[in-house]
C-alpha cells in the first residue's frame, strides 16, 4: 500500500529510498517529494495491478490461514515523531486470541523478477521490502511480520505462482532506521537543503525540469573542481557497457543541478552548453475541428507557442 500518498511524512516505501536501497527512489526523490517539489502521481501498470489483485490476494491468504483474521489497518504513527508513519496493508488477528499477533504485507511481482526471491518461508526477500516490513511491526509493536507475493504473468493479472515469507522483528535495524528518518527531516526537510542526487530516479528528474525550465543567455557556470569531476564521472560511464547507465544519468542529473540556469560551462574536458531549444509553434487542430469549417482567424487562435526543451551537451570522449 503507498503509505505516504499526499502526507508529507517518511513511510514503509520512503524509509528506503532514503537510505539508499530502493530501486525506484531516492533521498534527493523523497525530499523534493516532502518539500512539495515534485508532485508525481506515480502511476504505472504495477501499481494499478497491485491496487486491483491487493484484495484478492487478502483473502487467498486468509482462506490459507483460519488462524488469523486478516484485517485493514488505519495508518499509524511514530508516538514521539509525527511525521513517522505506516500504512501496513494487512493486519493479522489471531482467531481465538482477538490480539493483534502479525502484520501481512502483499506485493504482485512480474514473474521474470522471481530470482529475486528466495524459497517460501524464509525471509530471502528483496531488501527494501525487508526494511518496510521492519518499519511496520515497529511502529504496531509485533514480532512477525508476514508477505503473501503473488507471481504474474507479464502484462496481464494472472497469478502463476504464490509464495509466502516471514519476517521477524529487528528492534536494532529498526531504531536505526528510526534515527535515519529523524536526521534526515531535520537535516533537510525542514531546512530546505536537499541531500546529494545518487540516482536518476522520477521525482529528482521532475524537480530539476521544473526548477531549471530554461537557461540565462551569457551565464555561464563558475569553473570548480567539483563540476569538473561530475563531467569525469559522466565521460567515464558513457565509455563503459549497459551495466553503468545507472550511473550515467545519475552523473548526469548531478551536472544539471551544478549547472542550474547557466548556459554552459567550460571543463577541462570541453566546452558543455544546456541550452534551451527554440520554441515551436503547435496548432491545436482537435479544438478546431471543433469549430465548424473554420476561418484563418480561427486558426490562429489556437495556434500555440511549445516551450523548447533544454539540451545537455556534453563532449563525446574524456581527452
Amino acid at each position: 500500500m503507498n503509505d505516504r500518498g499526499k502526507m508529507k511524512v517518511i513511510g514503509g516505501s520512503t524509509i528506503s529510498a532514503i537510505i539508499g536501497l530502493s530501486p525506484y527512489n531516492s533521498a534527493f526523490g523523497v525530499w523534493a517529494q516532502l518539500t512539495g517539489q515534485s508532485n508525481i502521481d506515480v502511476q504505472n501498470e504495477s501499481v494499478d495491478r497491485g491496487n486491483k489483485m491487493e484484495p484478492w490476494i487478502a483473502e487467498y491468504y486468509a482462506m490459507r490461514h483460519p488462524e488469523y483474521q486478516v484485517m485493514e489497518h488505519v495508518p499509524v504513527f511514530h508516538e514521539r515523531f509525527q511525521y513517522i508513519m505506516g500504512s501496513p496493508d494487512r493486519i493479522l488477528i489471531g482467531t481465538e486470541s482477538g490480539n493483534l499477533e502479525a502484520g501481512l504485507e502483499i506485493k504482485t511481482v512480474n514473474i521474470v523478477k522471481i530470482d529475486e526471491w528466495g524459497d517460501e518461508g524464509t525471509n530471502d526477500i528483496p531488501i527494501h521490502y525487508w526494511v518496510q516490513c521492519q518499519w511496520y511491526a515497529g511502529l504496531l509493536g509485533v514480532s512477525d511480520w508476514n508477505l503473501a507475493v503473488a507471481f504474474v504473468r507479464p502484462g496481464t493479472l494472472e497469478m502463476v505462482e504464490h509464495r509466502e515469507y516471514s519476517i521477524q522483528f529487528d528492534k536494532v535495524r529498526y531504531e536505526k532506521l528510526i534515527r535515519a528518518a529523524v536526521v534526515f527531516w531535520e537535516t533537510h526537510v525542514e531546512t530546505g537543503v536537499p541531500p546529494k542526487i545518487t540516482k536518476s530516479d522520477l521525482h529528482t528528474v521532475n524537480y530539476l525540469r521544473n526548477k531549471y525550465p530554461s537557461h540565462k543567455v551569457g551565464v555561464w557556470a563558475e569553473r570548480t573542481k567539483e563540476i569538473d569531476e561530475i563531467v569525469a564521472e559522466y565521460l567515464e560511464a558513457k565509455q563503459q557497457d549497459d551495466s553503468t547507465k545507472d550511473r550515467l544519468e545519475t552523473a548526469r542529473m548531478r551536472l544539471v543541478e551544478a549547472l542550474g540556469d547557466a548556459e554552459g560551462y567550460e571543463s577541462e574536458f570541453g566546452r558543455i552548453t544546456y541550452r534551451q531549444s527554440k520554441p515551436t509553434m503547435k496548432v491545436d487542430w482537435e479544438s478546431i475541428a471543433k469549430s465548424f469549417n473554420p476561418t484563418e482567424s480561427v486558426i490562429k487562435s489556437y495556434t500555440k507557442e511549445i516551450a523548447g526543451s533544454r539540451r545537455l551537451n556534453i563532449p563525446r570522449e574524456r581527452n
